[in-house]
């Protein structure tokens, strides 16, 4: 079996059923649930960077080998994300998940009110990670069916009165026109 199927339009008439019997259970870990309130009371945006640092096999002479993976939103996408966010949304918390911290990170023009949520900062499991994200109602997301996934999950959890961005471009040199939904704002960079 190949391909991506990663489209709503193959499930779309059975959304409900599986958000309802996917959708990730309530973390039970006590750093995701302080980070659930901060989330219940401010304006938080996860912002989602998918990354290659660790991926066998991709060529070392590329920042990623795009016909490997799926390919890679640069920071000018992120920090022109982040600046669409602060026009849309009031006093935003930017919420970063990455798999750990990278140094990168200190180029992204987050303001004063972030945290950095990844296994360098006691941020593990992949499930409990998923869970946060899609309690997010703002996203910025990237190539990645499993930020694809935070995002849709948050959708249908704030019926459609959430804010999602996503890149614009090819991913895996590939256009995927029915990769996003409908809703999700494409920013160009």
């Amino acid at each position: 079996l190949l391909g991506y199927f990663q489209t709503s339009k193959y499930f779309s008439e059975f959304s409900k059923i599986i958000f309802n019997d996917l959708k990730p259970p309530i973390s039970k870990k006590n750093n995701f649930i302080e980070m659930h309130n901060i989330i219940k009371n401010s304006n938080v945006v996860a912002i989602c960077f998918r990354t290659y640092f660790e991926v066998p096999g991709r060529n070392k002479s590329k920042i990623i080998d795009e016909n490997h993976m799926g390919g890679i939103a640069g920071i000018d996408y992120y920090n022109k994300s982040i600046k669409i966010m602060r026009q849309k949304i009031n006093n935003p918390t930017f919420f970063v998940f990455t798999p750990k911290q990278y140094g990168f990170l200190k180029d992204l023009d987050l303001g004063h009110k972030y945290y950095f949520i990844n296994n360098d900062t006691g941020f593990n499991g992949t499930i409990d990670n998923l869970w946060l994200m899609s309690e997010c109602r703002y996203q910025i997301i990237s190539f990645s069916s499993y930020y694809w996934w935070s995002a849709w999950f948050a959708e249908h959890k704030f019926k459609n009165k959430s804010y999602i961005l996503r890149p614009t471009g090819l991913a895996g040199g590939v256009e995927r026109k029915h990769y996003y939904e409908d809703t999700w704002e494409e920013v160009k960079y």
